[in-house]
């Protein structure tokens, strides 16, 4: 690891790792390619320690406390994360989704005498989640989904992208404090990917997707 501070109030942190699993619990089964800790267990799979893990990576972080009315973090993270199964082959893990980023900032604004309003945001982006394919010919067989199991955590659905914004408006009075807040939630209503599933109706492979824009407006009062 690696820190530096920029005067009193900007941190800089860079870290790499890495982690060997040994022993690792695994199906005995050189044809199934569960494993509890990483993902994907069938419940009738006799485990043995086996198998291996092994995740490294690399994270970098930028913050700025708060000062002068406003802060902000930065932090990104590079992985990898894949573990053996009995066969000897190496597969990704349903974790393994290679980056996470974030991006949190506010300010505070003085307004008259007895009021505060706060603005803050926050940006994620991250890779998408990992699934088993669907075997789309056997799925229109079946009448129903159907995975492919030979390639564990092979599909990777789209990235994950989401902005939040909000604001507050503080009232301070006789004591007391009023706290007017309004969040949205994905503002820019991006739908975002939950996993992919057979439509059996129009037979085909689509992305389920995750809710949409959400406002939430609410009032405090404290004393």
């Amino acid at each position: 690891g690696y820190e530096k501070g920029f005067g009193q109030n900007i941190h800089f942190k860079a870290e790499v790792y890495y982690q060997h699993i040994s022993n690792l619990p695994v199906s005995s089964n050189p044809n199934k390619f569960g494993s509890p800790i990483f993902g994907g267990l069938v419940l009738d799979d006799t485990l043995h320690n086996i198998g291996k893990g092994r995740n490294y990576g690399l994270e970098l972080t930028l913050q700025k406390y708060f000062s002068n009315q406003y802060y902000f973090l930065v932090t990104s993270s590079l992985f990898d994360s894949k573990f053996k199964a009995a066969n000897g082959n190496w597969y990704n893990t349903r974790f393994n989704i290679q980056y996470v980023n974030n991006l949190v900032g506010g300010k505070e604004f003085k307004w008259g005498d007895n009021k505060l309003v706060g603005l803050n945001a926050k940006a994620i982006w991250t890779g998408g989640k990992r699934q088993n394919p669907i075997d789309l010919e056997q799925s229109i067989v079946a009448g129903e989904v159907v995975f492919n199991e030979d390639e564990p955590w092979s599909v990777q659905t789209q990235d994950y992208f989401r902005i939040d914004v909000g604001a507050r408006l503080h009232i301070f009075k006789n004591n007391k404090e009023q706290v007017i807040m309004l969040d949205i939630q994905n503002v820019t209503n991006r739908l975002n990917t939950w996993s992919q599933i057979y439509d059996s109706k129009n037979q085909e492979i689509i992305d389920y997707p995750m809710a949409g824009l959400i406002p939430v407006l609410s009032y405090r009062l404290e004393f």
